[in-house]
């Protein structure tokens, strides 16, 4: 038996010359054994990058757990160890080692047994490591075949995949076996690395004691996560290289050369000694007023915070412009410190509120301590399809193995992005993360590699924004996600302003569920004349769960709600005379084609500035709109306009901190339209200036084509959109808010009673209604029942029992899902397929150009954008600017290749009943192999335009597409024959 105390150099020489002659990697020159790596020493180079992770990478509270379990600090270590240097045990048997036709020569002349040819297919080499592993377990250390499958299931998986029950049965087949693992010859080299790998680690002593200790299946995941980054650093031949260059002799020495060069950086060490919770806000958001205090949901968030008896979740629901943000910032960094969380996940429903979030983080982790002293860069990423096109993201210093030990940061520089977690797969092994919703959603799929999403998300604090926003098939995997994060004790943080009591409970249940039956749970309080507490902040740790409640100082107002006529002269003479002395007006359509006609309309028929946003601007336009609409509106702006009309869509909802003195919104369900009035006097700095017939806040009601009719007539587009019993209920609710012949929201305090009446059916509604809405509920519940069943496709499981092993747990047909980001966002969204497009234009000449008013300044959010006149593009056309020349049979300029990335837009669902045809002929028309060379452009579909900005796409039989884009309307299609519609 091998001897621990001995070094590297001794343990190698124990090996008999068969074993050390077995192979693990193989370069482009391995004839004679050149450019190839021995498999003792790929084990123990990633035996040490395990430890050097153990060390300085992974997270204290992850740590904890692994050391509860090991029951000491020095087992714990040798465990990860040890399971990081037997993960490529199944690489020593005939399959593998036949792979590589020179080395098998070799190997075949130390005297084991070969196949004459090569052997591919499976089983593979990680089912075949944990086979051996437990098979060793078992004849030498008399561990039960159960309990060896949880630590063995580890290398078993480390290809992001453990094996089915099917497959280790089909490997136990003695013909099956034998052709898998080899003959007696075979088994002697294989018991000789199980003892190599376990001398390595030091974990004897522990094996022996541990043999009616199983793995949890909560650490199962984690430590699959943890050995396939070890594995994946020590593959890298830029830090390990073959042999025979093969560097200092001692694992220990090569291995840490190859740390120093990765430089990968540490979690964050929260501070401990903090100060007051008022100071503590100030120091954190320096932007604030010297006389700023807590806000009383923030104070009783934070109290919630200080009070949980063990990690847990929180719930704040509070109204739009509370605080929520700052709150759940600093009750992130009190829980951090208090359970050593090693980062801070903020995860939002869109791109949009991601961005603008990642700016908002970015700041605060600029303020935020390590308790290991100052100028401890934290590692910073910004996590969804297009993070590469930000700005502020972009400028992060980007540490990489390139560095080679230099220091890539000033002294001052708070946040670095390291190119190791730019992988999908690892993103979110960042410390501090903000991303889409999709990122976290994933986490529940059964997808190859989503150990390490596991992995990233158990070492931190994890915030969600908006939970109100996800229907009923995310809402399958987002309870499912906070199992597994209840299970791995992950504090959570969840954040709404409109949610429903039976989404408060539901995700509760999930949450201190895992694989248990979830406890009772208390209800929630009521106010004396029985409607919700509100604002309300909900804990759930070890203790149970407890409800606080607060006095409300946002700004109250009285918002009057008129039902509107779906009419256009009717909307345009409104218009006309409540603005005669100025304002601000927002209008709010449910769909792209309603706001661009709407736009249309206004600028046509009124004589003032008109903005239109929506999500059908190629990316860069709407960015800069963005910036337009809060420099011009935002709370800090000192240019607010005298007259001003921004037409819009759910755009406007949520990611923009923009105020109107006057609504116009179309119907929509009850949550999302006191989102949107959420903009609705917004900010009282701006009450002294409102126009005389703005002074009261006032929304119009749109969107039904017949507000008499029982139930009213929901307008064609936004009935497609939204439900209509949730519509129907809406309006019925609403109603019951009439008083002196007029609706008045209070806001925030009608918000819970109104979401519970319409959300939990409490309302009372005219049995005028009750057949067509007794049906449409019917046919809603029908249409939620589908969407849960779809979504348990490629669910992953509930966290098994204790003392279970995760064999299986993630074979579905998604396997490879993780692998491309777009399939796995696709899987947790119950949406239509759609075709995302690069607008580029043709000119003359036949070359291919950026639109002419893209340019590097224009794509930046800092930029200086002007109001333009209201019938005029926001850059005119005829500008003299420079063309920006794509080049497609040769790879383009990276910086011009970067420009047409935010170019991207989304085509019309009018065209999606013929998907396939329009890819088709977008693919046949503008084949460009030298996009295919570019990491922007590479896969990507041009939309060619002519100069007058139209392109044309046939379908077939002579039916096509015609579409224009308009840098003030956006892309529209103009045209369409057979729709199907």
């Amino acid at each position: 038996m091998l001897d621990v105390s001995k070094d590297f150099s001794m343990l190698r020489n124990s090996l008999s010359p068969q074993t050390q002659m077995l192979w693990a990697k193989s370069g482009r020159n391995s004839d004679d054994g050149e450019g190839s790596l021995p498999l003792y020493q790929h084990m123990a180079d990633s035996a040490e990058i395990a430890r050097h992770l153990w060390q300085n990478w992974l997270a204290q509270s992850i740590r904890d757990q692994i050391i509860a379990h090991a029951e000491n600090e020095k087992d714990a270590e040798a465990l990860v160890v040890w399971l990081a240097a037997s993960h490529d045990l199944g690489k020593a048997t005939p399959r593998f080692q036949s792979l590589n036709a020179p080395l098998a020569e070799k190997v075949r002349a130390c005297g084991l047994t070969l196949p004459a040819t090569r052997m591919s297919g499976p089983p593979y080499h990680a089912i075949m490591s944990q086979e051996i592993l437990s098979t060793r377990l078992q004849e030498f250390w008399g561990w039960s075949s159960s309990i060896a499958q949880t630590y063995a299931i580890v290398p078993g998986g480390h290809h992001g995949m453990p094996p089915e029950n099917t497959q280790i049965k089909q490997l136990r087949n003695m013909s099956i076996r034998y052709e898998g693992l080899g003959d007696e010859g075979w088994a002697g080299v294989q018991s000789e690395l199980v003892r190599f790998a376990v001398a390595t680690a030091g974990i004897e002593p522990w094996l022996i004691s541990a043999r009616e200790k199983p793995l949890p299946p909560t650490l199962q995941m984690l430590l699959t996560g943890f050995v396939i980054m070890a594995d994946w650093i020590a593959s890298n031949t830029s830090l390990f290289p073959l042999f025979p260059t093969l560097g200092p002799t001692q694992a220990n020495e090569r291995a840490a050369l190859a740390w120093h060069i990765l430089d990968l950086p540490s979690p964050w060490h929260p501070a401990r000694d903090l100060p007051d919770v008022n100071t503590l806000l100030h120091e954190r958001f320096s932007d604030l007023p010297d006389g700023a205090k807590l806000r009383p949901a923030q104070e009783i968030v934070l109290e919630g915070a200080a009070s949980l008896s063990s990690t847990g979740l929180i719930i704040l629901e509070a109204p739009m412009g509370s605080g929520k943000t700052e709150a759940a910032l600093l009750a992130a960094e009190l829980i951090a410190a208090t359970y050593e969380q090693g980062g801070v996940g903020f995860l939002l429903p869109t791109m949009a509120t991601s961005n603008a979030m990642f700016s908002r983080v970015h700041t605060w982790l600029g303020n935020l301590p390590d308790s290991r002293g100052s100028h401890q860069a934290q590692s910073l990423n910004l996590i969804h399809g297009k993070s590469a096109l930000n700005y502020e993201f972009a400028k992060l210093p980007h540490w990489s193995a390139s560095s080679m030990g230099d220091d890539p940061t000033s002294p001052d520089e708070s946040a670095i992005a390291h190119s190791w977690f730019s992988g999908r797969k690892r993103s979110l092994l960042s410390s501090f993360v903000v991303g889409t919703v999709d990122q976290l959603l994933m986490a529940a799929l059964k997808a190859r590699h989503v150990v390490l999403r596991h992995l990233g998300l158990a070492g931190k604090v994890v915030i969600i924004d908006e939970v109100h926003a996800y229907d009923a098939y995310m809402s399958v995997y987002l309870d499912r996600v906070l199992s597994w994060l209840g299970a791995y004790k992950v504090p959570v943080i969840l954040l709404s302003a409109t949610l429903p009591p039976s989404r408060r409970q539901a995700m509760i249940e999930a949450y201190l569920g895992g694989h248990r039956k979830p406890p009772q749970l208390p209800p929630a309080p009521r106010t004396e004349d029985n409607r919700p507490a509100y604002p309300l902040i909900t804990t759930c740790d070890s203790d149970g769960v407890a409800y606080r409640t607060c006095r409300d100082d946002t700004r109250h107002l009285a918002i009057s709600i008129e039902e509107f006529p779906d009419d256009d002269e009717a909307l345009i003479e409104r218009l006309r005379t409540v603005m005669r002395d100025g304002g601000c007006v927002g209008i709010i359509r449910n769909t792209v084609t309603r706001a661009q006609e709407t736009y249309k309309l206004i600028r046509n028929s009124l004589d003032c500035d008109v903005i239109l946003a929506h999500s059908r601007f190629i990316a860069c336009d709407r960015a800069v709109k963005d910036t337009q609409l809060l420099r011009l509106l935002g709370k800090d702006t000192k240019t607010r306009p005298k007259k001003l009309i921004v037409v819009g869509t759910q755009v406007l909802e949520q990611s923009l901190d923009i105020d109107f003195d006057l609504l116009v919104s179309d119907m929509a369900p009850i949550d999302l339209l006191l989102q949107r009035m959420g903009r609705l006097h917004r900010h009282s700095k701006w009450d002294p200036v409102r126009p005389p017939e703005m002074r009261q806040p006032h929304c119009l009601l749109t969107g039904v084509s017949d507000w008499s009719a029982e139930p009213p007539s929901i307008e064609y587009g936004t009935a497609k959109i939204y439900e209509k019993a949730l519509m129907w209920r809406t309006t019925a609710a609403l109603r019951t808010l009439t008083s002196c012949c007029e609706q008045a929201i209070q806001l925030p305090d009608d918000i819970a009673s109104l979401v519970e009446k319409v959300y939990e059916d409490q309302q009372q509604i005219p049995e005028s209604w009750r057949g067509e809405l007794d049906t449409a509920v019917a046919s809603m519940e029908l249409d939620r029942t589908n969407k849960k069943s779809a979504a348990e496709t490629f669910l992953l499981p509930r966290v098994p029992r204790e003392g279970k092993s995760v064999t299986g747990l993630l074979h579905a047909d998604l396997e490879n899902a993780d692998d491309d980001n777009q399939r796995g966002q696709a899987a947790v969204r119950d949406s239509m397929d759609s075709i995302e497009v690069i607008v580029v234009q043709k000119r003359h000449d036949g070359t291919i150009c950026l639109l002419p008013w893209i340019t590097e300044s224009n794509t930046r959010l800092n930029m200086d954008e002007k109001m333009s006149d209201p019938r005029s593009t926001l850059v005119s056309m005829d500008m003299e600017l420079p063309l920006q020349e794509l080049s497609t049979e040769f790879e383009p300029a990276p910086g011009t290749a970067r420009l047409a990335a935010t170019c991207t837009v989304t085509l019309p669902p009018a065209m999606n009943w013929a998907i396939d045809s329009v890819i088709a002929e977008l693919d046949r028309t503008s084949g460009f192999p030298g996009w295919q060379q570019s990491p922007w452009l590479r896969g990507q579909l041009p939309l060619i335009l002519d100069e007058q900005m139209n392109a044309s796409i046939s379908i077939g039989s002579g039916k096509q597409f015609k579409l224009h884009y308009d840098q003030t309307l956006g892309l529209q299609l103009l045209r369409k024959e057979d729709t199907h519609e």
